[in-house]
């Protein structure tokens, strides 16, 4: 008895053994064990990660952003997007209680704040870190790169190897799996990295973080993938990481030191993002759907501004400006922006930030070094301004302790230079005689400075003047003596 093929929604027969792919699902035509034996279809029931059911929930609803279908995360499942296109594992709780750092807040900060209009084309642009959990990774490279920049001015624009990172720190890291941020800190300020030129990103198009091809020990050779020789002297390093707390502490810092990076919790809407200021839109928990369609990953990306926008009923929105890791193609060209002051998605819990350092190339060093004195400068500056009477309350009471403060000061610092003074019209006394003493006169009234012989014979002289006079006083002590003695006699 011949078995019918399998009818497909879309009116398309197909045999036994045969099916189709459904998004993330496959559906195949099979046949029931049962007296009839009849064809039937054998579908997986997977959550996608790219829903149109969800994409027009979020469209069609009062929402601060817009959904968009991406052709290159469609098919895959949401289990499958939290393991290739996060990659971020959270910190422990150890590393989770690292105290912040004391940001001196700036008084009055602006409306609206973006990197990319105060440092035009000294910033790292866009990646797309492709099927490959490597956020940890791509995030951590271009601050590094972020921050070389912005500490030497703009003098120095080298685009950093996220495959180095990616491929090499493997003590305690999964590559294309995942990754911790600490560890990565760890292995940039210890080791160092290279340049892209020198060692491409490819595992985005692999899938897979591949072996190592530049040796913590290898010394010198070609970099991979090119006939550019490479030197283990230069590297590119980091200082330890710190961690800022706090909406305004974030928004100071980035005005003033660049971007930061933060870790976020990734919802699954999230993946279908394509404009607007995000926020979780609860849909699939509104619907009532299986708990498997609500699973989120950490992912960690780079705050690079902020801003506020109005909404047509004249709601106010802060947001945050920030750049992902999944290429020009996705969102606003490669940025989202995201909720500001409220938490969302965990991204102001983990901010931080990190500054960078060059070995092996003194031009560099040179030009880092010059930044980094021209920051100090700066902060001295704010510091000052900060101490200032304007920025002061008015009350007398302050004024009065201010005043008492600066003629304390005043006084220490006329102590100190009277101590200088005095210790340099000693030094300029003792220096003088010291002068004078190895000096001699000559027939036309100059002074001369005599020769070791000549010294020697002078201190010989004083001796021997010194030995006269202690013969004469002995001599008359003598002397008079006796005459004592006569008189008693006598």
């Amino acid at each position: 008895m011949a078995i019918e093929p399998c009818v497909a929604p879309n009116g398309r027969l197909y045999e036994v053994d045969d099916g189709y792919k459904e998004n993330c699902n496959t559906c195949t035509c099979v046949v029931t064990y049962t007296p009839s034996r009849r064809s039937v279809w054998s579908c997986t029931d997977h959550a996608c990660l790219i829903r149109p059911q969800l994409i027009q929930a979020v469209n069609d609803g009062p929402y601060s952003w817009r959904a968009s279908n991406y052709s290159n995360l469609w098919g895959l499942t949401l289990d499958q997007g939290i393991r290739y296109r996060l990659g971020t594992f959270l910190l422990d709780k150890k590393a989770q209680d690292m105290r912040p750092i004391k940001v001196q807040v700036e008084e009055s900060l602006p409306a609206s704040f973006d990197t990319r209009k105060k440092w035009p084309g000294k910033l790292s642009p866009i990646q797309d870190q492709g099927n490959c959990g490597s956020s940890w990774a791509q995030s951590s490279i271009a601050l590094t790169s972020d921050r070389l920049s912005v500490l030497s001015l703009g003098a120095v624009t080298e685009k950093l190897s996220v495959q180095h990172l990616l491929s090499c720190d493997m003590e305690g890291q999964s590559g294309c799996e995942g990754g911790h941020l600490d560890r990565a800190w760890w292995y940039i300020k210890k080791q160092g990295v290279v340049t892209e030129d020198c060692y491409p990103y490819t595992s985005g198009a692999t899938n897979s973080a591949g072996s190592c091809l530049i040796a913590d020990s290898q010394k010198e050779g070609f970099c991979p993938r090119s006939e550019v020789q490479f030197n283990k002297d230069k590297r590119y390093h980091s200082t330890p990481p710190y961690r800022i707390a706090g909406e305004r502490e974030i928004m100071t810092e980035i005005m003033r030191s660049g971007p930061v990076q933060a870790t976020m919790e990734v919802r699954e809407d999230f993946y279908m993002y394509k404009s607007g200021i995000y926020s979780y839109a609860r849909v699939s928990q509104r619907r009532g759907e299986n708990p498997k369609y609500r699973k989120s990953g950490f992912h960690s990306v780079r705050i690079m501004g902020w801003g506020v926008e109005y909404t047509e009923t004249g709601e106010r929105l802060k947001y945050w400006i920030c750049a992902n890791s999944w290429g020009t193609d996705w969102g606003e060209d490669g940025y989202f922006r995201i909720l500001r002051g409220v938490g969302e998605s965990r991204i102001e819990s983990i901010v931080i930030g990190v500054w960078a350092t060059v070995l092996g190339d003194p031009q560099q060093e040179a030009q880092l070094e010059f930044g980094r004195r021209e920051r100090l400068a700066q902060s001295y500056a704010r510091s000052a301004r900060a101490l200032s009477y304007k920025s002061l309350p008015t009350s007398r009471r302050k004024r009065r302790l201010l005043k008492m403060a600066q003629r304390r000061q005043r006084k220490l610092r006329m102590r100190k230079q009277k101590k200088a003074q005095k210790a340099g019209r000693t030094m300029r006394r003792q220096w003088r005689q010291n002068k004078n003493r190895n000096r001699k006169t000559s027939k036309s009234g100059r002074s001369k400075k005599l020769s070791w012989k000549e010294r020697k014979e002078r201190r010989r002289q004083r001796h021997q003047r010194r030995k006269q006079l202690r013969r004469q006083k002995k001599k008359l002590k003598v002397k008079a003596t006796l005459v004592e003695d006569q008189d008693i006699e006598s």
